[in-house]
């Protein structure tokens, strides 16, 4: 069995008994880790560090530096995504100014969209809210605001 083989199966726990397609897939999404996947780009060596985001994370790194490849480990990107102000079931689109915030907008527009379009975890009716409470769980405003609020120890206890 081969070294890289092996890392793979190791970290997605891969047996005997599974489908090829799922054994071959990590390596199609770790492709973009190494720079032959560029032929078109021009790089200044052949072990150009490259900047991705990937589901296969792991393995990439483990596999670029094998004496087989000689690549250097990929930097990878961490992110995280906020829900749609519509709610969870909802999602951000371009096409859709009233699913997010944009960078661009005012004041005005942020606050129009927030009083608007912002799921509030509350009910089906304005009143269900004010009797029952809000499920702040669900709640993209209180979402947005401890993103924003992440280091502001006296306006997260206040939320």
């Amino acid at each position: 069995m081969y070294d890289e083989e092996s890392k793979v199966k190791g970290i997605f726990g891969f047996d005997g008994e599974d489908h090829i397609g799922k054994i071959v897939f990590p390596a199609v999404q770790a492709a973009p880790g190494f720079p032959t996947s560029f032929p078109h780009i021009v790089f200044r060596q052949t072990y150009e560090t490259l900047l991705l985001d990937t589901a296969c994370n792991r393995m990439t790194r483990d596999v670029a530096p094998s004496p087989k490849l000689r690549y250097r480990k990929p930097a990878l990107i961490e992110s995280t995504f906020y829900t749609a102000l519509q709610g969870e079931t909802g999602k951000m689109s371009a096409s859709d100014r009233t699913s997010a915030i944009y960078v661009t907008d005012s004041e005005e527009v942020i606050e129009k969209k927030m009083m608007k379009y912002a799921f509030s975890g509350g009910g089906s009716t304005k009143a269900e809210p004010m009797q029952y409470g809000a499920d702040l769980e669900k709640d993209v405003s209180i979402e947005y605001l401890s993103f924003f609020l992440k280091e502001d120890r006296y306006h997260k206890e206040r939320v």
